[in-house]
């Protein structure tokens, strides 16, 4: 699996005193979830002043990668994702990301 990877430093002591976070976005071919493709998966992965952005792309976007990405995650946050990211990679990738684990942030 080929992802793309940004990570930013911090101190390895701050990993161990506060919860791995994670920002989800992706993009889609379209809105319907029954004939269009999720294209990009983004995930910005944040612990304390420790981040990493990681970016699935076209045959890397499967249930496996994005589980793999997100092990250890403790909270998603997404922006209006209860209504459509969560539901469509629940849909065309089979994983389950809904709550208690992920916030939706609408405006």
């Amino acid at each position: 699996m080929v992802m793309m990877e940004l990570v930013y430093n911090a101190s390895e002591e701050s990993l161990l005193r506060t919860c791995l976070e994670a920002y989800l976005d992706i993009e889609t071919t379209g809105l319907s979830f029954h004939n269009c493709q999720i294209t990009v998966v983004g995930v910005h992965l944040c612990r304390g002043n420790n981040s990493r952005f990681v970016q699935l792309v076209g045959d890397d976007i499967s249930a496996d990668s994005l589980l793999e990405v997100l092990e250890g995650v403790e909270v998603i946050y997404t922006y209006n994702g209860s209504r459509f990211d969560l539901p469509f990679i629940r849909r065309r990738l089979g994983v389950d990301l809904a709550w208690p684990k992920s916030s939706s942030i609408a405006t």
